[in-house]
């Protein structure tokens, strides 16, 4: 599957890469984020997804652990809702549990989806601007490199630009 979208004419997309916790406070207008159209939730199998008075008009919701990781079908899904946030415009809300390693590695996806192939570092590179503490899931953006067909390219720049955080 590469369904990249480089040569949408839409804008990318404001996207904010969070916990679930600021999740819900963001759902609830406790914490703005203007231009909310979409939210991509991930959570813990069996664990409920964020809800709130200020729900996006389109939301995706991914349930698997970060240790056992996704499936193909999850990375799939994350792509599929690149396409549709990037004709949404506005902002994108990405979160998990602690807004690290799963939402963090769907947000390279998603930039890698939006920037187009060779472009990886950049994606790489625009997540740290988001989230400097960010470990994205290595299964996630191993399986996103595959459905890409970037042939590890996604997976190199991820290497390069987070190993040094991982081993601080």
């Amino acid at each position: 599957m590469n369904a990249d979208n480089a040569s949408s004419n839409d804008p990318i997309p404001t996207v904010c890469v969070c916990s679930r916790l600021r999740a819900e406070r963001i759902l609830h207008g406790q914490d703005p984020l203007a231009s909310l159209r979409s939210l991509l939730s991930i959570g813990d199998p069996g664990q409920p997804g964020c809800s709130g008075p200020r729900m996006p008009q389109f939301v995706v919701r991914l349930e698997f652990s970060d240790l056992l990781g996704p499936s193909t079908k999850d990375v799939e899904q994350i792509v599929a809702f690149a396409s549709k946030a990037r004709q949404l415009q506005g902002a994108c809300l990405v979160h998990c549990e602690a807004g690290i390693s799963r939402s963090t590695a769907a947000t390279i996806v998603l930039f890698a989806s939006w920037f187009g192939p060779g472009r990886e570092q950049d994606a790489a590179l625009a997540l740290l601007r988001l989230v400097p503490r960010a470990m994205p899931n290595a299964m996630l953006v191993a399986i996103a490199d595959r459905c890409l067909d970037r042939q590890g390219a996604l997976i190199d720049a991820v290497d390069e630009t987070f190993l040094s955080l991982r081993m601080a």
